[in-house]
């Protein structure tokens, strides 16, 4: 197991493959990613259910993706090449789900993904 907390070679090989995950992701059909987000939420026990969870349904699935990236500590930039879209998509995307969870920092998005099971 790779130690996420750490920096150096680990945690950018880490950052790498759940980059790409996401790329692979990303490029599917939007049925066949709510199909594979439901068997992942079945093998996972369910979303944690928190007073923040419900907000983070209502974000999109490529705000899931661009919030799960951000909670791994992506910058706007690396989010924007991981998901091939651009930097200013990218910013977009975290300035919606900033308003729909209603949080303003970074610290707060990492918070709601964890509140909501998308990272641990």
């Amino acid at each position: 197991m790779v130690d996420v907390s750490a920096t150096g070679p680990a945690s950018l090989y880490h950052k790498d493959l759940v980059g790409q995950a996401i790329s692979i992701f990303s490029k599917l059909p939007y049925t066949e990613k709510q199909i594979l987000l439901r068997r992942f939420t079945r093998m996972t026990d369910g979303p944690v259910s928190t007073g923040r969870s419900f907000a983070v349904d209502s974000l999109t699935c490529r705000e899931h993706e661009v919030l799960t990236l951000l909670a791994w500590g992506y910058t706007r930039r690396e989010i924007g090449a991981s998901l091939e879209i651009s930097t200013n998509t990218s910013a977009k995307h975290i300035a919606n789900i900033y308003r729909k969870l209603d949080i303003s920092t970074s610290a707060e998005a990492v918070k709601a993904a964890l509140d909501a099971g998308l990272i641990d």
